[in-house]
């Protein structure tokens, strides 16, 4: 296989108005449409890293949601236990009312019986 070396020629070519304004509009053209890409580009970055940042607030957001339901968790068991121990005291303290009451009134009685004998 050969290849043909093309010599440079210098020849001078001519080109209508027309046809020579519309090459330098398509060329004005396509520089703006490289501009257009390049700062879709930019824009596009620029939208993934808002989208980063964004998943990553959401993120964030739901580990305090989690963690703010276990903070709530603790605390309905905090209150329940001490819901239950109130009850224990209650119930603790007329016991000691009721005995309380037994013992007057048996040292009541036991007072009147000493007193009649």
């Amino acid at each position: 296989m050969s290849q043909s070396v093309t010599e440079p020629s210098d020849s001078i070519t001519f080109i209508s108005t027309t046809h020579l304004s519309m090459m330098v509009r398509d060329l004005e053209e396509g520089d703006k449409c490289r501009q257009e890409i390049s700062l879709v580009k930019e824009n596009l970055a620029l939208c993934e890293t808002k989208t980063t940042q964004m998943d990553s607030l959401l993120n964030i957001a739901t580990t305090k949601e989690a963690l703010y339901k276990e903070d709530i968790s603790n605390y309905e068991s905090l209150v329940s236990f001490k819901d239950k121990r109130i009850q224990d005291l209650n119930t603790e303290v007329g016991k000691l009312k009721r005995s309380r009451k037994a013992i007057s009134i048996g040292g009541s009685i036991f007072i009147l019986a000493i007193l009649f004998l």
